[in-house]
């Protein structure tokens, strides 16, 4: 069943149009039920391009497709994709293979130049792909760069049946190349083009639309849009302060083993502006052997040196240590390690963490190893924290040799788990019940980046990372982080317009 904004788009025949798709708002149903559309109105299916950014995403719609409507023939493709299928035709896959490392690197990065090279130099090649495709669907259009687009124009031709769906508001891939200005400036390509507003949102609740919508209005670069959640019920909205990172991610921690245990269906996801921020709650999942999934590389702290040097420390107080732990001892702690072994023997592990980072001068090695890199400087001090706050629960040695013998590999398929951690990057296109968002903090979100069009883009992240919320959203801040003073980022206050949101 189709909504009013959704019929529209599926109806669309002939011409440019755009349709700006919000969170939840069924874009892919419309893409699929537009295909479906075309085909059943004459078009034949392989007459049919759509394209998307990623070989997951074309495949997923492609099967859906076939699930859905049981016909096959349209062509699914990612840019990429399609473009190495225009270079092999016209010159062999053999000869546009990359040969050296320094090729391979560039290679995707060059196809799209090539592209425009060929057609440029060769009427007859672009005329064979502009008669071979009639109707060019993309998806995630707020994603695609300069040259994409020129190359998506010279293929459409005259006809300009170019259908364009996604989001200005969830533009987040300025690295790439990609801005929402070509998703804003259709119009001045197209003055003809049909605006298609899809309005409701059928992923998350009242409280949860209402919030991310006050916060993405602050933005100047966009299209109006006044989103309806579909969802009857209000949902829920958390903000909470927490003293430290430990504290912060010990209190995620309770929240979720509390959703999974009144649940068996509930899903939910840990949503952070980088990586390094998954770091302690990844290593508290494992602790508790609750499964996760990941779509990131998150740092294992347990295989850095700043680990490794503490705990062949403490591996020799206890008369433990193995050959390469003296060699850590002596390089991090000098000749005199020795000194501090009888120290740390008389101490709890914890105590003993604190002593080494500090009495025994671990800091200030690692300050003389950083040699003026601040930003090196600053993860290693990161390190240093996680390992402090690692040790928090290790009451003796033998709780010391079982935390150290734990092995990592213990993250779950996504089949068999709940529990996801995700950047906001890596959140993308995601859902779950119940979401959680440390370090709402400002120098993290939005990151210390200057210039509006940086802010503006930082805005969009956390929106991005908002609306992954199905039933409640929980927002959590910290007084400090790195032994430094830290403050609530300003687009706590750009969402509440409302007096109830609610405290932990």
């Amino acid at each position: 069943m189709l909504d009013e904004y959704q019929k529209r788009a599926v109806e669309h025949m002939d011409g440019p149009c755009l349709v700006i798709a919000g969170p939840g708002s069924g874009k892919t149903k419309c893409i699929v039920e537009r295909v479906f559309n075309l085909i059943k109105n004459g078009t034949p299916a392989d007459r049919i391009l759509v394209i998307t950014f990623t070989r997951e995403a074309a495949g997923e719609m492609e099967m859906r497709y076939i699930k859905d409507r049981g016909i096959s023939g349209v062509r699914f493709s990612t840019f990429h994709s399609l473009f190495y299928h225009i270079l092999s035709d016209r010159y062999g896959s053999e000869k546009i293979a990359p040969k050296t490392q320094k090729e391979k690197e560039n290679f995707y990065d060059r196809l799209g130049k090539s592209v425009k090279e060929l057609f440029s130099k060769e009427p007859d090649a672009l005329k064979k792909w502009r008669d071979r495709f009639s109707y060019f669907l993309v998806d995630e259009y707020q994603d695609i760069n300069e040259e994409q687009f020129e190359i998506l124009m010279l293929l459409a031709g005259e006809k300009k049946n170019i259908y364009a769906v996604g989001d200005d508001d969830q533009s987040i891939y300025s690295f790439r190349g990609a801005s929402p200005k070509l998703m804003l400036s259709f119009t001045d390509y197209f003055s003809d083009a049909v605006i298609i507003k899809l309005l409701n949102n059928y992923r998350s609740t009242k409280r949860i639309v209402e919030a991310s919508k006050h916060l993405i209005a602050n933005n100047s670069m966009r299209y109006e849009k006044n989103i309806s959640a579909y969802s009857k019920s209000y949902g829920s909205l958390y903000v909470c302060k927490m003293g430290d990172d430990v504290t912060e991610a010990e209190f995620i921690l309770s929240k979720i083993k509390s959703i999974l245990d009144s649940s068996k269906e509930k899903t939910v996801g840990v949503l952070f502006r980088n990586r390094y921020q998954g770091a302690i709650i990844k290593e508290l999942l494992l602790m508790e052997q609750i499964p996760f999934y990941t779509g990131e590389k998150l740092p294992d702290m347990r295989s850095g040196f700043v680990f490794k040097d503490i705990c062949a420390m403490l591996s020799l107080s206890y008369e433990r240590g193995s050959a390469e732990d003296k060699l850590r001892a002596k390089k991090a702690f000098g000749a005199d390690y020795i000194n501090h072994l009888n120290i740390l023997k008389r101490i709890s592990p914890y105590a003993g963490v604190n002593y080494l980072l500090k009495g025994a001068g671990y800091l200030s090695y690692l300050h003389r190893l950083s040699q003026g890199n601040a930003l090196y400087e600053k993860e290693l001090l990161r390190n240093a924290d996680w390992v402090k706050s690692r040790f928090l629960s290790i009451k003796d040695k033998n709780a010391f040799f079982e935390m150290t013998g734990d092995s990592d590999e213990r993250e779950a398929p996504r089949t068999d788990s709940r529990v996801g951690l995700y950047t906001f990057h890596g959140s993308k296109g995601l859902e779950f019940d119940h979401v959680f968002i440390p370090d709402v903090n400002e120098g993290i979100m939005p990151s210390l980046k200057s210039g509006e069009d940086a802010i503006e883009e930082e805005r969009r992240m956390f929106y991005v990372a908002l609306t992954r919320a199905k039933k409640s959203l929980t927002l959590i801040t910290v007084d400090r982080r790195n032994n430094k003073k830290m403050y609530p980022s300003r687009f706590l206050g750009e969402m509440q317009n409302d007096e109830d949101i609610k405290d932990y």
